[in-house]
């Protein structure tokens, strides 16, 4: 599928009902190193629609698709996401990693945040945990969703055991 990110849904919606017959190619492309990048890209796209719950998926389709998304023209971003979501759990520990490692640039880190927003942003916990190990602009993404959240109770818990743990402090009952 060569098309831009506005023709793919369109695309993969038209191929929907022949799926079974093109999953195998679509699989072959996604794992060929040789194949060019976006085709590769555009494969596991398709297949996050057709073939979300197949064992095929491996760590390295996860990484890769992590990859391909962040460094994505930004506009795009949105859209992709959207395409990915049914692999959302599964992308999640990659997208920690990327978020979290100093020597990747600023931006893909911020796009790293955009994204376990979208698809961590329910999990409270995890959420707090990353604000607690994010740049200041990563703070500023996700920490909304903290403030947001119907458990906000529990995610000022975690983040108050968070900053006790890095800063070696005891709790006790009255406080600090």
């Amino acid at each position: 599928m060569n098309c831009s990110i506005d023709e793919f849904p369109v695309i993969r919606n038209a191929l929907h009902p022949h799926r079974v017959q093109i999953e195998a190619g679509l699989w072959r492309s996604l794992h060929d190193s040789g194949q060019p990048t976006a085709n590769r890209f555009r494969a596991g796209l398709a297949l996050a629609a057709y073939a979300a719950q197949s064992p095929n998926w491996t760590e390295d389709d996860a990484k890769f698709l992590c990859d391909r998304l962040l460094v994505s023209n930004p506009d795009d971003q949105r859209a992709l996401r959207s395409h990915l979501r049914p692999l959302a759990a599964s992308l999640v520990a990659p997208l920690e990693l990327i978020y979290r490692d100093s020597t990747v640039r600023d931006p893909i880190r911020e796009a790293a945040a955009h994204t376990l927003a979208d698809f961590a942003g329910g999990d409270v916990s995890r959420v707090a945990r990353l604000v607690s190990d994010g740049t200041p602009a990563q703070f500023e993404i996700l920490l909304p969703l903290v403030l947001r959240s119907t458990h906000r109770g529990m995610a000022t818990a975690e983040l108050l055991k968070l900053v006790r743990d890095k800063v070696g402090l005891e709790a006790d009952e009255g406080g600090w």
